[in-house]
């Protein structure tokens, strides 16, 4: 479990809360249990979950699903460094880091209802 507000892991991931550092990184953050569960059903590279020491249940259920997608790693953190990664109130769910998807304009595929 981490516990230290100076842990590496935990200040890169506090980076992403900048856009600059997104761009940089090509990551971003879902924050929240159905968030994560859509992005993971959609297929995006989800590489980090963290929880806090009081989601064992969403932990459970999450390491359950992720033996049969793509695997990140889950991670508990303390109360105190949810709350720091959280954004606002939410520091009651978990929170993931994904690799932000490549989607070049060439590869867009409109339908013929589509506005342009």
């Amino acid at each position: 479990m981490i516990t230290s507000h100076q842990n590496p892991l935990v200040k890169s991931t506090l980076r992403l809360r900048s856009s600059s550092h997104r761009k940089k990184q090509g990551r971003f953050l879902i924050d929240g249990t159905r968030e994560i569960r859509l992005a993971m059903g959609s297929g995006y590279s989800v590489e980090t979950i963290f929880f806090s020491s009081s989601q064992e249940q969403e932990l459970s259920e999450f390491a359950e699903q992720s033996l049969a997608t793509s695997q990140p790693r889950l991670i508990t953190v303390s109360p105190e460094i949810m709350m720091k990664l959280s954004y606002g109130e939410r520091n009651d769910t978990p929170l993931a880091v994904a690799q932000t998807p490549s989607l070049p304009l060439q590869d867009l595929k409109l339908s013929r209802e589509s506005l342009v």
